[in-house]
């Protein structure tokens, strides 16, 4: 793996672990999901993913779809704050 793409994951992984309201199965699940789409250079479906990802179908839709995810507005303040603060 490139040197770029090993720094890039190491700062969406630190990106996603610093997001607030989820809980540790959530970011987990996230990032599980993120990260292999670094690795295809084709349309990414769900099945794809989770198949890449190895946490199966329906925990990935599950997530998705179902799962408690925090306020927008909080997620976008995270996002915000931690962009400018690199």
């Amino acid at each position: 793996m490139s040197s770029i793409l090993t720094s890039s994951l190491n700062f969406i992984t630190n990106f996603v672990k610093k997001l607030p309201g989820f809980s540790r199965i959530q970011l987990g699940m996230m990032l599980a999901l993120i990260l292999p789409l670094f690795y295809t250079h084709k349309r990414a479906t769900l099945a794809a993913l989770a198949k890449k990802s190895g946490v199966g179908y329906d925990a990935a839709n599950y997530f998705l779809s179902d799962s408690k995810w925090p306020r927008i507005k909080d997620l976008n303040q995270a996002r915000i704050e931690q962009l400018c603060s690199h």
